[in-house]
């Protein structure tokens, strides 16, 4: 799983920099970075807490972060229409899903 990519992609379509998200996660920014960066796997509750903060649920940054091989026989054209619906997913306003 490259949680890197799907860290820094979240966090971009949100809009928020590393250092507002890791305020707001009540994480150090330079943790944010480390994750971003892929020198750091996240634990589940750093990933909660993100999630929260993006207001996106944690299986779409699971999904988001998956590779080829973890997507066992899912086809190729599936797995690009997924992708583009998480990514319209998180460019939409939160406030205007409810």
């Amino acid at each position: 799983m490259d949680f890197a990519k799907a860290l820094r992609t979240a966090r971009a379509a949100r809009g928020l920099s590393q250092k507002q998200l890791a305020a707001l996660a009540d994480l150090d920014s330079s943790f944010i970075s480390l994750l971003e960066s892929g020198q750091r796997t996240p634990s589940t509750a750093t990933l909660e807490a993100i999630s929260k903060v993006l207001e996106v649920p944690m299986y779409i940054i699971m999904l988001l972060a998956s590779e080829p091989k973890d997507l066992r026989g899912l086809p190729q054209k599936e797995a690009r229409i997924l992708g583009h619906q998480i990514l319209n997913l998180l460019t939409q306003d939160p406030a205007k899903t409810d």
